[in-house]
């Protein structure tokens, strides 16, 4: 046997982190799978959040490390959750990332819509570990809109080579339940933190942040519903493919819009 080897039962698995600032502090919260023994049945896999603090990221990690049940294991996380209390230059909270290897860049930033920790208590019945479930919103979002969705490495790529250039962080929070069998709030995109000279610049709200998908993104999937020019009723847009250009002409802003869409007339739309 190998003396210097890790059972698979003493590790656990961060599958997202939460970060929030109260009182000069960092608390960082780590939503953590641990694998089951072999004899403990069928049942779904334990599911602990434990959370540490300091004045640095490294620190708070650090002590969160020394509370963890069991060792955590970094390489599967894949969604940071910033709250909305952290209002400082956004990239000396994630310098700690670019500098720890065992995290990917891969790994998706979003804002809370408040609390970052409280974002990952809530868990939904399609998805008890709710990380999962914001993570699939996120790629979801991805595979219709273009650039839309922001990770690690876009971050580091604004901050260190476009001199601290503006891009959008996605807004998470919960919304109304999304079937009817399901009576609890699901997560849900509320909209995007304009990030400039990696500092908040502001806030646009989930209607303003379809137009900018709309204007900005190339966009593959989805629909628009829209009041019939002719007549009652509604008018369904099924986009198919769609590529935007903005160009000024005598002073004013001229918007092209290129697709490819399917028409049809929508009774009773909403």
């Amino acid at each position: 046997a190998c003396w210097d080897k890790t059972e698979f039962t003493q590790v656990s698995f961060a599958v997202a982190m939460a970060i929030d600032e109260k009182d000069d502090n960092y608390e960082v919260t780590v939503k953590l799978m641990l694998p089951k023994e072999k004899d403990q049945g069928s049942d779904d896999a334990k599911v602990w959040l434990v959370s540490g603090s300091g004045a640095s990221i490294y620190e708070a990690v650090e002590n969160l490390n020394n509370r963890s049940p069991r060792e955590a294991y970094w390489g599967h996380m894949s969604l940071i959750v910033l709250g909305e209390s952290i209002e400082e230059d956004i990239t000396g909270v994630l310098d700690y990332f670019s500098r720890a290897g065992e995290f990917r860049r891969s790994v998706y930033v979003v804002f809370a819509d408040g609390n970052g920790a409280e974002l990952l208590q809530a868990s939904t019945e399609q998805s008890k570990v709710n990380a999962f479930y914001i993570y699939t919103l996120l790629r979801d979002m991805e595979m219709r809109y273009k650039n839309t969705a922001v990770d690690l490495n876009d971050c580091f790529l604004c901050s260190n080579y476009q001199g601290g250039g503006a891009y959008l962080l996605p807004i998470v929070g919960t919304a109304e339940p999304n079937s009817l069998q399901n009576t609890e709030q699901a997560p849900d995109i509320m909209g995007a933190v304009l990030i400039k000279d990696n500092r908040k610049s502001g806030r646009l709200d989930k209607e303003s942040l379809e137009g900018y998908r709309f204007l900005k993104c190339r966009i593959n999937q989805g629909a628009i519903v829209t009041d019939n020019p002719l007549g009652e009723g509604k008018l369904s847009f099924n986009i198919k493919k769609s590529k935007t250009k903005l160009s000024w002409q005598n002073d004013t802003l001229v918007i092209t819009i290129k697709g490819t869409i399917n028409l049809a007339e929508m009774m009773n739309a909403e």
